[in-house]
């Protein structure tokens, strides 16, 4: 039988409380023979959007829309985890924005994943370069070269095709448009792409994407020129940190 009990995760409350509360009184369940320590309800802020992975979360009321798709999908997404979920949005009449959302409720969230907002990113800085130069440059071979649209044809690359050459006219050209300093560098990147992907071509069983040993893109994950990310959920590997205190 749920308890009175009701904890608060918004910034008013002290770091050490916070992280006790999302580690270890929030994974607290209810028992047929009671818990008191299982808490009921948790008031919270967009704090709960990020990093609350609590599978016993079961329902949301969410206080008016929140500025942005991104966190709208972040903060109720922490429901339903485990079990099934419900998620109730209490609009405010009073504003413009709330009650287009409610007039509009079915089309955004049928089609929810289009209205999420742009990351930003500098063009063509070297980071961009080296998680997305080698994609787009493999999508365009693919889609605007004759004979290397199906999976398998990947192992049909040249590099010094004529076919091939105004990919990287279309690129570069974007390059120059975009950010024409950095243009060097992308042709020397490119270079290196066309020449691993010449080197891989050796392999008779490539393909573009199979999930398997044979795949020109690779999983995010691996240590690879080619390592390819499929979700905007993480951008960027993680490491160990490890810290040393000293009086």
């Amino acid at each position: 039988i749920p308890n009175d009990n009701i904890i608060e995760l918004t910034s008013r409350v002290d770091n050490e409380k916070v992280m006790q509360y999302i580690q270890k009184d929030l994974l607290e369940p209810y028992r047929s023979e009671g818990n008191p320590d299982a808490l009921s309800f948790v008031l919270a802020s967009n704090m709960m959007s990020v990093g609350i992975d609590v599978g016993r979360l079961g329902a949301m009321i969410v206080n008016n829309q929140p500025k942005t798709s991104a966190e709208y999908i972040q903060a109720t997404s922490r429901i339903g985890r485990k079990n099934p979920g419900l998620v109730a949005i209490c609009y405010n009449q009073s504003r413009s924005r709330d009650r287009s959302h409610y007039e509009q409720f079915l089309n955004y969230h049928a089609t929810l994943y289009r209205h999420v907002e742009a990351s930003s990113l500098t063009p063509f800085s070297d980071r961009a370069r080296d998680r997305g130069l080698h994609a787009v440059y493999i999508s365009l071979c693919r889609y605007l070269c004759a004979g290397m649209l199906p999976n398998e044809a990947a192992s049909e690359y040249q590099k010094d095709a004529e076919k091939f050459r105004k990919i990287d006219e279309i690129i570069l050209n974007y390059v120059d448009a975009v950010d024409p300093g950095e243009k060097d560098h992308v042709r020397k990147e490119l270079e290196d792409i066309k020449a691993e992907w010449e080197l891989r071509k050796r392999d008779e069983n490539l393909v573009y994407k199979s999930y398997g040993e044979h795949d020109l893109l690779k999983k995010d994950i691996e240590q690879n020129r080619f390592r390819t990310m499929n979700s905007m959920r993480n951008v960027d590997g993680q490491s160990m940190v490890y810290l040393l205190w000293r009086q």
